[in-house]
């Protein structure tokens, strides 16, 4: 369009006008593409904008704004009559019918409403958070051409005031105006293509991102319908086996139901009080005496025995006896033993009897040995004195375990421990008491077994 000759107030006013049109414009086109015009920083920027009027636009920006019209059938009238008619259209497009009467405030908030919407779709197909989306969703070209924009609406905002005085002293500014509009207007439809680009490049994203969500959902089902078809299938198979193992607990409490009917109780202890052979004859001046036991009955060098009265027949129930012997020579029917220890002045005769705890000529007894011991009979406990009375079990044909079980004889325990192996003393000790296991002291054990402190000495 070329610029009037001359001119009148009526003249001045249209172009004013125009201008306040082309203004509208551009701030309604920079909502359409990016959805987002930064208003407050326009106006921070308007002190400076004079120094930019020459950057504002040319002819080409006029020739952009028609073939705008054109594409949207609005080609009748000036070119400034196109611009109106396009602003109009656009924005009824993006706000509605009444667009014309909003104020940029209104006009805003409209396009922050319609474009919640559209976050909170994109949110829900990316699954994040509205704010998050929000953030993603800018890319750097994005973010570049928003600050394009706002520039752009900052400087027509400063050059609306500064025409308006322009023109009534220089028409020749209305056509370099015009000029710098047509450029601006040539550089929207550049940047309009390119917003078309990258929402086409959203949507397939989003088809992208769908499907693949859609199929991950799709596989998250199939591993959940898996995961309950086993869950199911290894509760039957706990179930099953929680009965079975309620059924071996009664089986187990019933047979130790048994054992303890059928064992001998604590206070009879049989196989503690039964003796084990006989004197058959003393050699008082070589303090020796003569046992029935041989080298069949597998007894040993160094087995002790004790030694009690022949008319009683059996053993007493503490154990003590009037003296203690040492096996020091085994023939092919008797053995030969030295008195070791005869403290009461009872002598040893023929007939009486002998007996050891630990040893028997049929079967091995099993022990159990807890708590701390004095094995030197001297006031003291010894850190090797549970070692040392698990020798001698081992070394007389019995055998020791650390625990109570029905298959265990003999209990013998210490002192109760000052560490943590006190739970298991005491675990121990009520177990042979529900279990019925003669239980034996340290004291009361070595005199079962006819050990003496002068067999320690020596």
């Amino acid at each position: 369009m070329a610029a009037p000759k001359g001119g009148s107030d009526s003249g001045n006013t249209s172009v004013i006008v125009m201008i306040i049109f082309i203004v509208l414009f551009l701030i309604s086109a920079t909502f359409a593409i990016i959805f987002y015009v930064n208003l407050e920083t326009a106006n921070r920027r308007a002190s400076d904008a004079s120094a930019k009027l020459d950057r504002m636009g040319n002819s080409t920006q006029i020739t952009a704004v028609e073939q705008l019209a054109e594409s949207a059938g609005l080609d009748n009238g000036s070119t400034f009559d196109k611009l109106d008619a396009v602003i109009n259209f656009f924005s009824e497009s993006i706000v509605g019918a009444d667009a014309v009467n909003y104020s940029m405030a209104t006009a805003k908030s409209t396009a922050y409403a319609r474009l919640e919407t559209l976050w909170t779709k994109i949110a829900e197909v990316q699954g994040l958070e509205i704010e998050a989306a929000k953030a993603a969703g800018l890319a750097g070209a994005a973010e570049a051409l928003v600050a394009l924009l706002n520039e752009m609406a900052s400087e027509f905002t400063s050059y609306q005031d500064q025409v308006a005085a322009q023109l009534a002293s220089d028409q020749l500014s209305l056509q370099k105006n015009e000029e710098q509009i047509a450029l601006l207007q040539a550089e929207i439809d550049s940047l309009g293509m390119s917003v078309a680009n990258m929402k086409n490049q959203t949507n397939d994203n989003i088809d992208d991102i769908r499907g693949r969500f859609e199929s991950h959902i799709t596989s998250i089902q199939k591993e959940k319908d898996l995961i309950v078809s086993n869950t199911q299938e290894y509760r039957k198979q706990l179930d099953a086996e929680l009965q079975e193992a309620a059924l071996l607990r009664e089986k187990t409490a019933q047979m130790e139901k048994f054992l303890r009917d059928t064992r001998q109780k604590p206070t009879q202890e049989v196989e503690a009080l039964d003796a084990d052979g006989t004197i058959i004859s003393v050699d008082a001046r070589e303090q020796m005496v003569y046992i029935n036991l041989c080298a069949n009955d597998k007894i040993y060098r160094g087995l002790t025995f004790s030694v009690y009265d022949g008319l009683d027949k059996t053993v007493p129930s503490s154990g003590m006896g009037k003296a203690t012997i040492e096996v020091v020579e085994i023939l092919d029917s008797i053995s030969r033993c030295r008195i070791v220890d005869n403290p009461q002045g009872n002598p040893v005769i023929k007939g009486d009897i002998i007996a050891n705890l630990i040893w028997d000529a049929n079967r091995e007894f099993v022990f159990c040995l807890v708590g701390d011991f004095d094995f030197n009979m001297d006031g003291e406990l010894d850190i090797d004195g549970a070692n040392r009375i698990e020798t001698l079990i081992t070394g007389w044909g019995g055998k020791v375990q650390n625990f109570v079980s029905v298959d265990t004889d003999f209990i013998v325990y210490g002192n109760e421990p000052a560490d943590d192996r006190a739970e298991n003393y005491n675990k121990a000790l009520d177990e042979a008491l529900r279990l019925g296991v003669p239980s034996f002291n340290t004291q009361r054990f070595f005199r079962f077994i006819g050990y003496s402190k002068k067999q320690v000495i020596n």
